[in-house]
């Protein structure tokens, strides 16, 4: 049994396999290692560019510590929060960057 094909359609079969075929075959390849320390420096300036506020600072240990905040104080690195448990204790804690 022969399949028998209309022009129209044999000369879009014949210009799709045409149009295959001379396409380039994209080849994929692992970036060198260069780059690849670069993209993860790049990454990580994007992560540290986020500088924590003392507000910021105060919701963490209250999220953390519940009670009421009373200080807040800036300390090399962070923050130091001194908040008034409900239980009536003062806690000192410190919140990072």
């Amino acid at each position: 049994m022969r399949l028998r094909l209309s022009p129209k359609a044999f000369c879009y079969l014949l210009l799709v396999g045409q149009v295959c075929t001379v396409l380039p075959v994209a080849e994929v390849q692992a970036k060198p290692p260069e780059e690849q320390h670069q993209a993860r420096e790049n990454k990580n300036r994007k992560q540290e560019q986020h500088v924590l506020t003392a507000s910021e600072a105060a919701a963490k240990a209250r999220a953390r510590h519940g009670g009421k905040v009373l200080k807040v104080s800036p300390k090399a690195g962070g923050y130091r929060v001194k908040l008034l448990t409900d239980s009536g204790r003062v806690l000192t804690v410190t919140i990072k960057d």
